[in-house]
């Protein structure tokens, strides 16, 4: 997935977080798009991605497969 695309979880995703107890992360970004945004050197070999939510400066990793263009 290149920078700048857009994207937002999965119904998938949200399933998994919800299940694992992280609903409050799916209620605070679940509705959102994202930005795949550049990931930090360390971690650049890493498969997943890392999203810029909406108009906020919070940012997560994800695995592409788990989100939506």
């Amino acid at each position: 997935m290149k920078i700048g695309t857009k994207v937002r979880m999965s119904k998938e995703l949200k399933g998994l977080l919800k299940s694992n107890g992280s609903v409050d992360h799916v209620r605070e970004f679940g509705h959102m798009i994202g930005v795949v945004i550049p990931k930090e050197p360390d971690i650049e070999h890493w498969p997943e991605v890392e999203v810029k939510w909406g108009d906020t400066e919070l940012h997560y990793l994800y695995h592409p497969d788990q989100l939506e263009e």
